[in-house]
């Protein structure tokens, strides 16, 4: 009886080992797209294109966010200087999804606050498990007297 025990607790232990083992190494999520694009801004009067616009004051599911944290995750046509991202549209940025409150300006054009619910579109599982399909945002500014 101990011999098969002894037996049995010796395959128990190969078994779950091999089941264990990876020549992969650890699984990665890769994430293929910023979760946030700023895809289009135009001209409330005239509908004209805007081409750049300042990003300041954002959060994300109401806790603030540093400006140098966003663009290190994942970015496209931004440019970090002194806490303040330049965007050159159409840009994107961040990885996390949630509910974003950013405060946009631009030269002769009222600031505008605006919430979106930014998530990825297109989720993948597995190993590795990736993240595509940005979510796009467009809006107009007023200009100033």
């Amino acid at each position: 009886m101990k011999l098969i025990t002894g037996a049995l607790l010796l395959a128990f232990t190969v078994v779950s080992c091999s089941l264990f083992e990876s020549d992969y190494g650890p699984c990665i999520h890769n994430f293929e797209d910023p979760v946030l694009v700023i895809a289009s801004v135009t001209s409330a009067e005239d509908d004209s294109t805007i081409e750049e616009v300042i990003i300041s004051k954002v959060s994300i599911d109401s806790n603030l966010i540093s400006t140098q944290d966003l663009v290190l995750e994942f970015s496209e046509n931004i440019i970090l200087k002194d806490s303040v991202l330049t965007c050159t549209i159409p840009c994107g940025f961040g990885t996390n999804e949630g509910l974003y409150e950013l405060t946009f300006s631009a030269q002769g054009y009222f600031d505008l606050t605006l919430s979106t619910l930014a998530e990825y579109n297109n989720i993948n599982g597995g190993c590795p498990s990736s993240s595509s399909g940005s979510h796009l945002l467009g809006f107009s500014l007023y200009s100033k007297p």
